[in-house]
């Protein structure tokens, strides 16, 4: 067996697979989360999706406070690249610490932060020159519309269905998220951003049943009726778009929709922002998605996996023509400070060397053996995808539909619990994600696809046995967890 340590080459070390030894939640769990149902605010009172509380971390394996271990594919949904304490970027951290305190950076610099914008500008792709500090990924994508709208004096933001840019006022109301219930009751239609599907092959508007359909076809869409009914091409300031599309599923465009949503960026002058803060930083196997697709952005956007797994770090690198005049503010008082800084150069370092993204691609093809035979085996399986160290299975009422079927997703989730593996679900989505440390070890994520496939085996076989026998389907929460 092997482990990766501090995101550098891999060394010899054995794999103690996770375990579930009680019911979930066990009962330490059980008295936290109702402390916690007391206090929280309402969408935090939740103890059933994630029916455990954390004890402690190490490495990729989290171990809740009952002393249940489970293999970690959430990585603080992507903020925690490198594993749980990734020793390097403590040791940064606390140095930083120790020597500059807090600081705001955004009126007094030190040399931390000039390095971070230095080696940022020199890894990203394409003609970046500068960057804009900011804290979270939602003031990185709120300072990129102001950013577009200076720039070109345009009003407009061309957005896509489906993304997710962060829990501002602004974007959550108006540029789309990856839930409607997240804007319920308080969405202000503000007027802007002009929103259309994100490019898919598995399910498309005007098109019924599955795909594989040719996602050139959003473009079409684009230039014959958004552009000859909605607004005109020089009222376009930017366009808006994640390279991979994670909330709504692990969405990956071709390269030819690229090729074209490039070429018509340059045909009417839009401003090309990528907003990678969730597949930046060696997620997606390259240092940057757009290499991928060999993409130069206007504005491109950091946040999550940029900290290196220490203290929050986000902005906005950006071209010359973008950035150099700019009179807009973007940051705030604990944008870049410096410890958070130097936690992030660490992380860069651990980039640096190739055997963290080599390592990333090997868990790409681990995705693509363990889980693409699903489709076909089982019919509830619609769809697996696949991008580097992410994967994501979406979920549909029978086979060859697309109707989504969120409450089958929901007992394969609970199900893979129970086997030791934790990953990203939410109760109203047909989407599973797997989302491990870039240095996840292969042995621990090819170990984790397989129960999470048993996991969907089990839960196909109770729903047909329930169907049976004329009773409504439910998972068993008493079932004893199959480990190894």
């Amino acid at each position: 067996m092997v482990r990766l340590d501090q995101g550098s080459l891999p060394v010899c070390a054995a794999i103690s697979w996770p375990q579930v030894n009680t019911v979930l939640p066990g009962p330490r769990s059980s008295e936290l989360l109702a402390r916690k149902d007391r206090v929280l605010q309402g969408p935090l009172r939740d103890g059933e999706n994630v029916p455990f509380v954390l004890g402690q971390k190490h490495g990729h394996v989290i171990e809740d406070v009952d002393g249940n271990t489970f293999a970690d594919h959430v990585s603080a949904w992507g903020a925690a690249p490198y594993g749980a304490q990734p020793p390097l970027v403590r040791e940064a951290v606390n140095t930083a610490w120790d020597r500059y305190g807090m600081e705001i950076s955004q009126y007094l610099s030190s040399e931390p932060v000039l390095s971070l914008a230095e080696r940022l500008v020199e890894i990203a792709p394409g003609q970046i020159t500068r960057v804009a500090p900011t804290v979270t990924g939602t003031e990185a994508v709120e300072g990129s519309v102001k950013l577009a709208r200076e720039v070109t004096g345009r009003p407009i933001i061309l957005g896509f269905l489906g993304q997710y840019h962060g829990e501002s006022t602004y974007l959550t109301a108006a540029a789309s998220t990856d839930l409607p219930s997240n804007t319920r009751g308080f969405a202000q239609y503000v007027p802007g951003v002009v929103l259309v599907p994100y490019p898919q092959s598995f399910r498309a508007p005007f098109h019924r049943g599955p795909g594989p359909y040719d996602d050139t076809l959003y473009l079409e869409y684009i230039r014959e009726w958004v552009l000859r009914y909605q607004v005109e091409p020089d009222q376009v300031a930017g366009v808006l778009i994640e390279p991979v599309a994670g909330e709504a599923g692990i969405l990956s465009p071709s390269q030819a929709f690229w090729d074209g949503l490039t070429a018509m960026c340059q045909e009417y002058d839009w401003k090309l922002i990528l907003d990678e803060v969730q597949t930046g930083l060696g997620r997606c196997g390259t240092v940057f998605a757009a290499e991928r697709w060999g993409l130069e952005p206007d504005l491109l956007l950091v946040g999550k996996g940029v900290t290196g797994g220490g203290q929050a770090v986000a902005g906005v690198l950006g071209t010359e023509e973008m950035m150099a005049g700019s009179a807009a503010h973007l940051g705030g008082t604990y944008a870049w400070e410096p410890a958070a800084c130097a936690g992030a150069l660490a992380g860069l370092d651990l980039l640096a060397d190739g055997s963290v993204l080599s390592n990333v691609m090997a868990l790409e093809s681990i995705a693509r053996e363990e889980l693409g035979p699903l489709v076909g085996e089982v019919g509830q399986v619609g769809d697996v995808r696949w991008v580097g160290a992410w994967a994501c299975l979406e979920f549909v009422t029978v086979a060859d539909a697309t109707e989504p079927a969120p409450e089958f997703q929901h007992a394969v989730h609970l199900a893979a619990m129970r086997r030791g593996v934790f990953a990203i679900s939410e109760e109203s989505k047909p989407l599973y994600r797997m989302q491990p440390a870039l240095t996840m070890e292969p042995e621990l994520f090819r170990w984790s696809c397989r129960q999470v496939a048993d996991a969907i085996r089990e839960v196909a076989e109770d729903m047909t046995t329930s169907h049976g026998s004329g009773q409504s389907h439910s998972v068993d929460q008493r079932r004893a967890p199959r480990i190894g």
